[in-house]
């Protein structure tokens, strides 16, 4: 019973720094692109 909690805790952080990870690299390879095709 107790070891379900964290694993879903475990889950949801991991999900959450993925989504801010991706995000951070779509910023950055948008800013690359632009850079790029100036």
């Amino acid at each position: 019973m107790r070891r379900k909690p964290d694993l879903l805790l475990v889950l949801v952080v991991v999900f959450g720094l993925g989504m801010v990870m991706t995000g951070y690299a779509q910023s950055q390879w948008q800013q690359a692109s632009t850079s790029l095709y100036r």
